[in-house]
């Protein structure tokens, strides 16, 4: 059975969508700024390296078709540094207080892309991300985001005690979707969740709805 409660908003569900988009670029962020801010420090070099390219293919330096190539070969060098350095891709440092493990898009033609990781790697592994990251960041949209929380235990008695333990996280996993008139936000795999639990996600909703994209 899976836990439900809905957020009732207005009509105009975009704003939503776009709240569902800066939840997913946040929580993948962490995992790919490393690698972003090692090719924007060579930027310049990347650059250079592109004039002569423009030169034999008459594209000049600044217009839009050069700068759409200077952006995708950055995307591209990212995702080299990215897959050769899996092992911390994977499990950053400082990880996120939730997980995206599944999201789901679609155009204005009607078109849809459902992107399904392994069950338990979460997105980043998923080749065709890589492929379609562009799109979603153009689009700056989302219906469906699926988030496995990382919820801290609290146990009063036990941190009394031992003042440097280590805190510990349960796994809530999540789905946020957008319908006509509401958001639906279901707890899967579990019989029932207890209500801080289900507050502090909500509250993360909320939160990311005040955030400008």
């Amino acid at each position: 059975m899976e836990e439900l409660f809905s957020i009732v908003l207005n009509i105009n569900m975009l704003p939503s969508k776009e709240t569902l988009y800066k939840m997913y670029k946040e929580f993948i962020l962490k995992a790919e700024l490393p690698y972003h801010n090692m090719v924007n420090e060579i930027s310049n070099i990347i650059i250079n390296s592109q004039k002569p390219i423009f030169q034999e293919l008459k594209i000049e330096e600044n217009s839009n078709t050069a700068n759409t190539i200077i952006t995708r070969y950055k995307k591209l060098i990212e995702r080299i540094l990215t897959l050769e350095d899996f092992d911390y891709y994977s499990e950053p440092l400082e990880p996120p207080k939730a997980k995206v493990t599944k999201i789901s898009m679609s155009d204005d033609t009607g078109a849809s892309a459902h992107i399904q990781p392994n069950d338990i790697d979460g997105l980043e592994i998923a080749t065709i991300y890589f492929d379609v990251r562009d799109t979603i960041d153009e689009m700056k949209i989302l219906n469906k985001i699926w988030l496995t929380w990382k919820y801290e235990i609290k146990d009063n008695n036990q941190l009394s005690l031992f003042k440097d333990i280590k805190p510990s996280f349960e796994d809530y996993p999540t789905r946020l979707e957008i319908f006509k008139d509401f958001v639906l936000i279901t707890f899967m795999e579990y019989q029932s969740v207890d209500k801080e639990v289900q507050e502090y996600v909500f509250k993360s909703f909320k939160e990311f709805e005040e955030l400008s994209i």
